[in-house]
């Protein structure tokens, strides 16, 4: 939010907050480490604060955590915060704790609930022109949500909500994101025309910003839409422009709609190099369409050994992929039936309320006393139970990993050797062990080297972290260097961290990992198994 919203929220009613919550709000969208360290820094006098400060650092607290990357609070604790500010609270900061009620209960797959809550602070920002900045996202979080749901149409007229809005407040980079979403949902209701003109002003936008990887996946989406069309040459002018861009992060995207242009334009050897491309990338679902082409290419060709080889593979990767699908899908419907259980319950209360006070309106405050008690210990009670269940079966995922590894321990040895004794494991060593070298400072490309080493002698090493934990940059460091064989002492010097960080980043991990408190070494342990 910008520094002139809050202090227009800060200054409009009686009450004054503390100088550093509005600094810190103000922080948490410009500069997200900065945020953590003084969060942290004014969290122990918070403890003493008036009640209106200690709740607006609780919303802060969820707003840093998500600006940052961090490990959000429970849905109760959102829920709790949302009730105080509806009963008591700041109504200038309700929208707020709506929208980050709602970004907490999408981190649990509850997007019912979180689309309700973002319905409310979407009523109560619709004529206030204050917080462009929060208006412009509950708007493109409702679109999200309304596009993973198929309401399309709904989702269109969201994202151009929050594209006036981003327009408003000079935020080009939402622009981008605004006029790209809409490109996408107009191409899911079969509006071709429409979604090219807006996925063009799109790029052309990203273009002037000088965002390559967004110019680069706007024109792989173009590009495929050309292929749709069937216009080769159009789509092979665009995807051309997108490789040449480079983009490593959505490399699978980009040589997917590339292998199947070049496939429809009998460029049969571009084809082929795109297959291997994706074969070699660390996402499944990449790896799967390479396969998958590379098996088509060879049985057409007459090579039916590797044909058949390449096939198994991707039936290997396929049988995987329909796993996961299942259990988000899974995950999905229970969210679907437990927002639904709740708005029966509401009903009957609403109902059951009424009758109780046709019948004897003396009676009125013990019975919603007792209906919203009821509620409440129902939901506390499966909120547990989906909290356990999620715990005990990531733990068994973990310990089932820890236990096959150990059966395998001689060619896990021999995989170890051949890590350790590659290229740039021994250049970080010799970081490590050059004293001219003081800061220890490790470049991009190292790292990615050692990612993709990695992903040579242990394909789904990051794919199996990404089950059992939320996956930053940083983290994703520290678990290399672990499979690497390194210490805590030597990460910290590679990561430009202190130990206590370290061990504190590893003991997160194990704890997400396994449902309870770990020791950091549980988590190498894992790590070690993969």
């Amino acid at each position: 939010m910008p520094v002139v919203a809050v202090l227009l929220i800060v200054q409009c009613g009686p009450y004054t907050y503390h100088p550093k919550l509005v600094l810190l709000d103000s922080l948490a969208d410009r500069n997200a480490d900065s945020a953590v360290s003084l969060m942290r820094q004014i969290e122990p006098m918070m403890a003493a604060a008036d009640e209106r400060d200690r709740r607006y650092f609780e919303l802060l607290s969820i707003k840093v955590a998500d600006k940052a990357d961090l490990l959000l609070p429970t849905d109760t604790a959102a829920w709790q915060l949302v009730d105080w500010y509806e009963q008591h609270g700041d109504r200038r900061l309700l929208p707020m704790a709506y929208y980050y009620a709602a970004r907490v209960c999408r981190t649990r797959n509850d997007s019912p609930q979180a689309l309700d809550y973002l319905l409310k602070a979407h009523d109560l920002l619709r004529d206030d022109n204050s917080q462009l900045h929060l208006k412009a996202v509950v708007n493109s979080q409702m679109g999200y949500l309304f596009s993973q749901q198929k309401l399309y149409h709904d989702a269109i007229n969201s994202f151009k909500e929050s594209l006036v809005a981003d327009r408003a407040a000079n935020d080009s980079i939402g622009l981008v994101y605004d006029l790209m979403e809409i490109g996408f949902n107009y191409e899911n209701v079969n509006k071709r025309d429409s979604s090219i003109v807006y996925l063009m002003k799109a790029a052309d936008l990203a273009l002037i910003q000088g965002n390559e990887k967004m110019v680069s996946m706007l024109k792989v989406q173009l590009a495929n839409m050309r292929y749709l069309e069937g216009d080769l040459t159009g789509a092979r002018l665009l995807i051309n422009e997108a490789l040449a861009f480079d983009d490593k992060k959505n490399q699978s995207a980009i040589y997917s709609v590339a292998a199947n242009i070049f496939k429809a334009s009998d460029m049969i050897d571009s084809a082929l190099y795109c297959y291997h491309v994706l074969a070699g990338l660390p996402s499944i679902y990449a790896k799967r369409a390479g396969y998958r082409g590379l098996s088509d290419f060879y049985s057409e060709s007459g090579g039916y050994r590797k044909a058949h080889d390449y096939f198994r593979q991707y039936r290997q990767l396929s049988d995987s992929i329909d796993k996961i699908t299942a259990s988000e899908a899974v995950a999905h419907t229970h969210s679907i039936f437990n927002y639904q259980q709740r708005e029966r319950e509401n009903e009957t209360l609403r109902k059951k309320h009424e009758e109780q006070k046709r019948i004897l309106n003396g009676m009125y405050s013990f019975v919603v006393l007792l209906i919203l008690s009821a509620i409440i210990i129902l939901l506390y009670i499966r909120h547990k139970d989906l909290t356990l269940k999620i715990q005990i079966e990531r733990r068994k995922r973990v310990e089932t990993s820890i236990e096959l590894a150990s059966r395998s321990a001689i060619e896990r040895s021999d995989k170890r050797r051949q890590l350790l004794a590659s290229a740039v494991v021994g250049a970080l060593r010799k970081i490590l062990n050059d004293p001219s070298n003081i800061n220890k400072v490790i470049t991009g490309e190292q790292w990615d080297e050692l990612e993709r080493t990695v992903a040579v002698f242990y394909p789904a090493f990051k794919d199996r972290i990404v089950e059992v934990c939320k996956l930053t940059p940083f983290k994703l460091q520290v678990c290399l260097l672990l499979k690497a064989q390194f210490s805590a002492s030597e990460i910290a010097l590679l990561t430009q961290h202190s130990t206590e960080a370290i061990t504190s980043v590893r003991r997160r991990m194990a704890k997400s990992a396994f449902g309870d408190d770990r020791a950091p070494i549980d988590w190498d342990s894992f790590i070690d198994s993969l």
